[in-house]
């Protein structure tokens, strides 16, 4: 009677705890049928293969050394992470961002989904206000307000991302007339979740402008901002003589200086191996200030526990090492570049004039605007009966109903090419039979 009872309160949880999935790929792929699935925000299975190899030559070198050593990797490990993993994975990100990344400052995570479950966690408590951007990534908001009890707000973006007039007029909306004060037990009043460049779903970077005026905004207020940066390495944007790939943009992270007057550390740069190389890894990091790493690294669990996932860390210590995984990156953004100039062609060729969209210059994912008198719902139902083709609804983004009902991403990292552009045409004709059915009523 218990269990039928809380099964009661939760329709869907015998279907996901009856679910045979080897993961969410495997139920995606099951159930799209024959559909092409734009929706799908990974890496591409042959990429995944190469970091497969990757791995298997890095584990038989870091296990022959640690039988020599007398080191273990299946011990718990250290708190911050494996110091080979930290040291390398400062080394690679100081080369990807052109500033100069300290592995005092870094800590190994599961993962961004973990580094974020975590800082809502650590720092704030269910009620608790978060202000996001809309839109922004669904899962992320999903598990922000479903699963632990915050409240989201959001702040609009643009094509340089969030806007922080609009930021900061939203948080004096809420802000305390008392005002607030750090303490030990509340070091921040509230918390801001964004995805600085190559954002989730609209490919949006924040300019460096907005960066400071973020940090300054989060300064002024006592704000952690919680920054996803998956997608920094994955750009393919180049210098000014069109040889060799420039840095990436620097994530909001770098903008808050410990060398500035009045610093606190108020941004948390959240990442993760998932985009760049393969999400089975489980690993990410933070890049954080010490009044954050220091509550982690004090914390009961990670004086239980060690390390996050203390053994794959080791190994990606050891890949980085070797270079091997900047190889794979560089192969990563010239595919992923060839897909987006194939698709551009497409578009101009069938949609010009029809849809709105930017073109990405890195990341995953490309955000498109309908026209005003179509609905994304309409869009999705006249694919599901006729074209061979899924997408993710702009309005999933969002956790204000009604909004974004004329948007859609697509995804362009997992799909081949050919798959990709025959989706991106099957796309192009229900617009374009949608547009004229629309247009003639």
């Amino acid at each position: 009677m218990a269990s039928e009872f809380v099964l009661g309160m939760y329709p869907e949880a015998n279907a996901c705890l009856q679910s045979n999935r080897k993961s969410e790929l495997d139920g995606i792929d099951a159930t799209a049928s024959k559909k092409i699935p734009l929706q799908q925000g990974y890496p591409p299975c042959k990429m995944v293969d190469r970091v497969s190899e990757i791995m298997k030559e890095a584990c038989q070198k870091r296990l022959t050394e640690e039988a020599k050593t007398g080191s273990n990797l299946l011990h718990y490990g250290f708190r911050m992470g494996d110091p080979l993993f930290r040291a390398q994975l400062a080394k690679f990100l100081t080369d990807q961002y052109g500033y100069d990344v300290r592995k005092e400052r870094l800590l190994a995570t599961c993962g961004a989904t973990s580094g974020l479950y975590h800082l809502c966690t650590m720092f704030f408590s269910p009620g608790d206000l978060v202000f996001a951007e809309e839109p922004s990534y669904y899962l992320a908001l999903e598990m922000m307000e479903k699963d632990i009890k915050r409240k989201i707000i959001h702040v609009p973006l643009d094509t340089k991302g969030i806007l922080p007039e609009e930021l900061e007029s939203t948080v004096k909306q809420f802000y305390p007339k008392e005002g607030f004060v750090p303490s030990k037990e509340r070091l921040y009043w509230s918390m801001v979740y964004l995805i600085s460049c190559f954002q989730n779903p609209t490919g949006a970077c924040l300019s460096e402008d907005r960066c400071k005026a973020v940090v300054a905004i989060a300064r002024k207020y006592h704000l952690l901002v919680v920054s996803d940066d998956l997608y920094g390495p994955l750009h393919w944007s180049f210098d000014t003589y069109g040889r060799t790939p420039s840095h990436a943009p620097k994530p909001l992270k770098y903008f808050d200086r410990e060398e500035d007057e009045g610093f606190f550390g108020n941004v948390v740069s959240n990442n993760s191996f998932s985009k760049i190389m393969a999400p089975g890894l489980r690993i990410g990091w933070m890049e954080g200030p010490p009044v954050v790493l220091a509550k982690f690294a004090c914390s009961a669990y990670f004086v239980s526990a060690g390390d996050f996932n203390h053994f794959t860390s080791g190994l990606l210590g050891t890949a980085l090492e070797s270079g091997a995984i900047t190889n794979h990156i560089v192969e990563t953004r010239r595919q992923y570049k060839e897909k987006i100039v194939a698709m551009q062609q497409v578009f101009e060729e069938k949609l010009k004039g029809v849809i709105k969209y930017s073109l990405p210059e890195g990341g995953f994912f490309v955000w498109i605007q309908l026209p005003t008198n179509m609905n994304c719902d309409d869009l999705m139902a006249l694919c599901q009966k006729k074209y061979n083709v899924t997408f993710a609804c702009g309005n999933k983004f969002t956790k204000n109903p009604g909004s974004l009902s004329n948007f859609i991403r697509i995804s362009f990292s997992h799909l081949e090419k050919d798959t990709f552009i025959e989706g991106v045409k099957e796309l192009s004709d229900a617009i374009l039979e949608l547009k004229a059915t629309n247009d003639s009523q």
